[in-house]
């Protein structure tokens, strides 16, 4: 009787099997890109949190993700995941080959704030009203974030010009 083998997506549909597969991989950028390529993204990530959390960034640059789309799509996944910090770093990354997508900046500056990190919002708040000095939203938030680290003069000058136009 001949025997059937047995592959990663006849299980696609069951997260501890995904997980488990992820737990005792040898290489695990390389089963992360397969499952990738299985559409199992939002699993093999999750399982990664569960069983490389601490090495999560050094196994997606291993994996070598060149996809925006992808790094996007686990960024994402990290912060539904309540995982902002590595989220943060899987956005910075699309951010620095997409320099002037501002929706994309909004939103590492939105990650920084949530991760209290308000130096670099500051920066990425900057950045926009560099691009967009008309930019209504992000002059307000970096008002609020100059405040946060406090450079009380910059605050009040942000929201002043807010209040004036």
């Amino acid at each position: 009787m001949p025997t059937k083998k047995w592959t990663v997506s006849a299980f696609a549909g069951d997260d501890d099997v995904i997980s488990f597969v992820m737990a005792f991989s040898p290489s695990k950028p390389e089963t992360l890109s397969r499952l990738i390529e299985l559409g199992l993204m939002s699993k093999a990530v999750k399982a990664l949190l569960i069983h490389a959390n601490t090495r999560l960034s050094e196994i997606l640059s291993a994996a070598n993700i060149t996809s925006v789309a992808t790094r996007l799509a686990i960024a994402e996944i990290l912060r539904k995941e309540g995982a902002i910090t590595q989220a943060r770093e899987q956005l910075q990354i699309v951010v620095n080959t997409n320099p002037t997508d501002v929706t994309l900046v909004h939103t590492l500056a939105e990650l920084s704030m949530e991760c209290n990190d308000w130096l670099h919002a500051a920066k990425s708040y900057e950045h926009i009203l560099a691009v967009r000095p008309d930019d209504y939203r992000s002059k307000q938030q970096l008002g609020i974030v100059y405040a946060q680290i406090g450079s009380l003069d910059d605050s009040v000058a942000m929201l002043k010009e807010l209040h004036d136009t």
